[in-house]
């Protein structure tokens, strides 16, 4: 036996329903483009004649690399940049969460300090500093010593005075290993800025300059 429902219940269901559906979460899209593979992407390099582009390290071994950098030993360094852009990852998220597409072109709510979006991307924004190691002397780096992972973002890295130089805004820091055992024994933080940061340094101008040389 079938039963019906009331007219007025009939169209209270499906306003019901309406209404939920237009504040549900937009869910990501299932086709969105996958990335390459590192080889895949090494492929499709357009380079000059005579010219060739090797691998030398991919994931997971560096992960969201911002520089890179070789030393006097044939050493290769690379610095991670974590969260890049996470502002605008978490403004979406925000969006989406209202249930209304949003189709309008406009600047992503970006804050210097404060706020929900700035606080959340401080959780997830660091800088990562790495020694890529060639354990089986095949040309790719298939090893990573951590030498710093509790920085703030890093913009990049380079080789100097036995050791590296690194950018990780606010500061300019210097890593070195003295003892060869492959880990930094040596970290100045605040290095190269101006006067006023060197002094914030507990070691000060004449340390530090001991320090690197």
């Amino acid at each position: 036996m079938r039963k019906y429902l009331p007219l007025p219940c009939t169209l209270l269901s499906a306003l019901l329903c309406i209404s939920s559906s237009s504040h549900a979460r937009i869910q990501p899209a299932e086709d969105a483009p996958q990335p390459l593979s590192p080889a895949e992407s090494a492929q499709r390099i357009v380079l000059p004649e005579g010219f060739q582009i090797d691998l030398v390290a991919s994931e997971p071994v560096v992960k969201e690399p911002s520089g890179i950098a070789f030393d006097e030993h044939g050493r290769v360094f690379v610095c991670e940049l974590h969260g890049y852009n996470i502002e605008g990852h978490i403004d979406t998220q925000e969006l989406n969460k209202t249930g209304e597409l949003d189709k309008t072109v406009r600047r992503i709510r970006w804050e210097f300090k404060g706020g929900k979006i700035a606080e959340e991307a401080l959780k997830q924004q660091f800088g990562v500093v790495k020694l890529l190691i060639d354990t089986d002397g095949d040309g790719v780096m298939d090893k990573a010593e951590v030498w710093a992972d509790d920085l703030p973002p890093c913009y990049g890295v380079i080789a100097a005075r036995g050791g590296i130089i690194v950018t990780c805004a606010p500061h300019i820091m210097f890593f070195a290993d003295r003892d060869g055992d492959g880990k930094p024994e040596v970290r100045l933080p605040n290095m190269l800025i101006n006067d006023a940061a060197i002094r914030e340094t507990t070691a000060g101008l004449e340390g530090m300059a001991a320090a690197i040389r």
